[in-house]
């Protein structure tokens, strides 16, 4: 495994220029402001996000992207992999931190992602994701199929900040009969069979952190012992600026949206 050299800015945080944090042994790809308070790498497939109001992917900026005329702001972990599996496993613990009121209409903490391509793949609602709401009501939304919007399939109203919530999901992915299995804390408060997914050619990654619209107020969520697992076979393909890494090129790495098309989310 890659010995990766933190910044000078910080213990162990890794700005927007840093080199790439790992999960299961992979580089993953840190997509944020570049601020010392972006990503904390807190031990062996373990992190802490914060995003703070004005906090805006260099990416997002230079390509004007908003969604539905708002401004985005995040800091993420952007899997390397473009998945054909249809089948994934998710695992891992988290905790928002206590801290103000959310500023925004929502924040999406963990999203697998539609690839690009394919029935304008950019736009609308994700196949899989993680949201808060005000109020600190948590949920998880699927859309797939015909559904361009999403459904909510699962509701915490009570959901508590500071508290470490264990997850484990099993995903299908088809956009005909595909399924949302979840358990937190041993216990499952997901059984949904239905559309998931979009069939996009170039298939789907993961996304870890937090991600929304622009916030009038802070938040910060850890993460620890993050693992995703996929029947992989031949149809999981490396994305380009993850090849020239792998290879130690010395140029640049091609810029991870780049490659995927339009970027919505």
């Amino acid at each position: 495994m890659p010995h990766y050299v933190p910044p000078s800015h910080g213990p162990a945080d890794l700005a927007q220029s840093g080199p790439p944090p790992a999960i299961d042994g992979k580089p993953w790809e840190p997509i944020n402001a570049g601020q010392p308070w972006s990503l904390r790498v807190e031990g062996p497939n373990s992190f802490r996000f914060e995003r703070r109001p004005g906090d805006r992917w260099a990416k997002d900026v230079s390509d004007n992207n908003s969604w539905q005329g708002q401004t985005k702001e995040r800091t993420e972990l952007d899997d390397p992999v473009r998945h054909g599996a249809r089948d994934f496993t998710v695992s891992f613990s988290m905790m928002v931190e206590p801290g103000p009121p959310l500023g925004a209409p929502y924040v999406i903490l963990g999203q697998m992602h539609r690839g690009g391509g394919g029935q304008d793949a950019s736009r609308g609602a994700q196949p899989f994701s993680q949201q808060l709401l005000p109020r600190d009501v948590f949920r998880v939304v699927t859309a797939g199929g015909d559904d361009n919007r999403g459904q909510t399939v699962f509701t915490d109203r009570s959901f508590q900040r500071g508290r470490w919530y264990n997850f484990n999901y099993r995903i299908h992915e088809d956009p005909a009969q595909g399924a949302v299995i979840g358990y937190r804390d041993g216990a499952k408060i997901i059984d949904y069979h239905g559309p998931v997914g979009f069939n996009d050619p170039d298939g789907v990654y993961f996304r870890f952190g937090i991600y929304g619209p622009a916030s009038t107020t802070p938040i910060a969520v850890h993460y620890r012992d993050v693992h995703v697992g996929s029947q992989a076979g031949n149809s999981d393909v490396l994305r380009p600026w993850m090849r020239s890494r792998a290879a130690g090129s010395a140029s640049s790495p091609q810029s991870p949206g780049n490659d995927r098309g339009r970027d919505a989310d």
